[in-house]
């Protein structure tokens, strides 16, 4: 529960100051998932899907790999934008992520905000299904 305020606040404070910092900074490289939230509760240890990994480069091209909750390896490459208020990233060009976790079979969206992001954490949240999904990532070397 600790952990979980604690990512709030975190998420407020820098949700509060994230259009200072420009996205094209540090979204480059690939990141790695660490934590899931729905609806600000964790449910990392709910996930079917392993592996979950997000790769971006400047010239817009986004891809995705994990391990699918049926253990096929799945890899999606699409393209990525970012708004003119620097606040979200919009991805296009890759379908849903097919067996998610127990909650839900498949999760998709095609506009993220970001919450955080600085050279080694990165986060967003995005509504599906009538629920807040949160990705928290930290950077793969």
């Amino acid at each position: 529960m600790k952990k979980l305020v604690s990512l709030s606040l975190v998420s407020i404070l820098v949700l509060a100051s994230c259009s200072d910092v420009m996205i094209e900074e540090h979204i480059e490289g690939s990141w790695k998932l660490v934590t899931y939230l729905r609806n600000n509760i964790d449910e990392t240890s709910e996930l079917t899907i392993a592996d979950y990994e997000e790769t971006y480069v400047l010239d817009g091209t986004f891809s995705r790999s994990y391990i699918s909750g049926k253990q096929i390896p799945v890899e999606e490459s699409g393209e990525f934008s970012i708004d003119e208020e620097n606040s979200q990233i919009m991805i296009s060009g890759v379908s849903s992520i097919a067996d998610f976790s127990e909650r839900n079979s498949t999760i998709s969206t095609s506009a993220v905000d970001i919450l955080v992001i600085d050279e080694s954490e990165y986060a967003y949240s995005f509504e599906n299904g009538g629920d807040v999904h949160e990705f928290w990532f930290i950077r793969q070397e």
